[in-house]
């Protein structure tokens, strides 16, 4: 196994816990609210996906709800470095964010 740096085992930290966020209920609750992200639906059918590439819709809610636990929860000083580039861009395009 190859030796672990401090920003490695800090990246590690940091999806453990975004894993641990997302089994909550109440997280997953007050980030809906907070961001107005429709509760995350069943699983889709094979017809659905098909149509949701068809139309291009993606599914972002885990990368959104990714963001905003980072971002309000754990501290985005913290996170892993491309996480920070997307938060400052979003920042940039929308301020109110």
């Amino acid at each position: 196994m190859e030796n672990l740096g401090l920003q490695d085992l800090k990246d590690l930290a940091w999806r453990d816990f975004i894993i641990w966020a997302f089994t909550h209920d109440q997280i997953r609750s007050d980030f809906e609210r907070s961001t107005g992200v429709p509760p995350l639906r069943k699983a889709k059918s094979p017809l659905d996906l098909m149509v949701d590439e068809a139309c291009g819709v993606k599914d972002t809610y885990f990368f959104e709800f990714s963001i905003w636990a980072t971002a309000y929860l754990w501290g985005m000083d913290y996170a892993p470095l491309k996480m920070q580039e997307e938060w400052e861009k979003r920042k940039k395009e929308n301020p109110c964010h």
